[in-house]
């Protein structure tokens, strides 16, 4: 059966990272479809089997830069290279206690909000141009065009402004996204 990937919702100056497999726990984000590997995504429990340990690396680097740590008990934490680890919600910070988004971040002493698009999807945007997305996720959808399946890959749009912080716009983008597919059950 053959398949045609389908790229959408992008131009020319967009950087494309694609997931294999469309998993926030266990991946590889690559640049372009089949492009060359840039960050990997590894999940395992940990040693007292109450929570998760997720590290994100660059792929040349054996070392992760971001562990996330997720807990049964006490509050979530991430540690960044080189950095005091912090309660997540300290870094991701909500935008008040009954909504869920946008959700706040500070990178390099500039501000940055995740929210939802029309279509469910999370999308970035910076506090100085807060109208406009710097960067955002297209998940995986299958069509049938011509008695053909038309797949889009799940992918993370960056805009050129994304690019200088863009460690961190994964980071912060698994997280999100791996907690609302916990709470919506598709993990």
């Amino acid at each position: 059966m053959n398949s045609q990937v389908t790229l959408v919702g992008h131009d020319a100056s967009s950087t494309l990272l694609y997931f294999a497999p469309d998993d926030m726990k266990n991946s590889t984000i690559s640049l372009g479809v089949g492009g060359q590997h840039l960050y990997t995504i590894e999940s395992n429990r940990t040693t007292t089997r109450t929570g998760t340990r997720t590290g994100l690396r660059r792929v040349e680097d054996p070392t992760p830069f971001a562990v996330v740590e997720r807990r049964a008990i006490f509050p979530d934490k991430l540690a960044l290279r080189g950095v005091e680890p912090v309660k997540l919600d300290k870094w991701l910070r909500h935008s008040g206690p009954l909504s869920i988004y946008p959700i706040t971040l500070d990178i390099e002493g500039d501000t940055y909000f995740w929210r939802l698009n029309i279509t469910g999807e999370l999308s970035l945007y910076s506090a100085l141009v807060p109208n406009t997305p710097i960067a955002w996720y297209q998940c995986s959808k299958t069509r049938v065009v011509n008695e053909l399946p038309n797949i889009t890959a799940a992918h993370l749009v960056l805009k050129p402004d994304a690019l200088p912080i863009q460690d961190m716009v994964v980071l912060s983008f698994i997280i999100l996204e791996h907690k609302s597919r916990r709470r919506s059950h598709r993990v």
